[in-house]
């Protein structure tokens, strides 16, 4: 876990943020939901627990939509202690993206 958070820290020395998938597929339905699964578990952890270890605070954002209009969401990922730049990037984001 230090060594992860150590070299995530390090990546914030060249960049101000990280934008990352939140899943790598589409927000399951309530249909799938209701059937969930060690595959869904693993696709809900795969992009955020990295970054709950490593203490680094994250916004979830709306990306998007699917052709059957399921929501398509990205993350930002911050220096520890700067939520101030996520809450101005996300809604930056937002305002172009809408």
């Amino acid at each position: 876990r230090l060594d992860f958070s150590g070299r995530v820290q390090a990546l914030f020395a060249a960049v101000d943020l990280l934008a990352l998938p939140v899943l790598g597929f589409p927000v399951p339905t309530l249909t799938r939901m209701r059937s969930i699964d060690d595959d869904i578990i693993a696709g809900f952890h795969r992009f955020t627990c990295p970054f709950n270890l490593s203490g680094n605070p994250a916004v979830v954002l709306r990306n998007g939509f699917t052709a059957e209009q399921v929501p398509i969401v990205l993350q930002l990922i911050g220096r520890h202690f700067d939520e101030s730049l996520l809450v101005r990037a996300g809604s930056a984001y937002q305002a172009a993206s809408a």
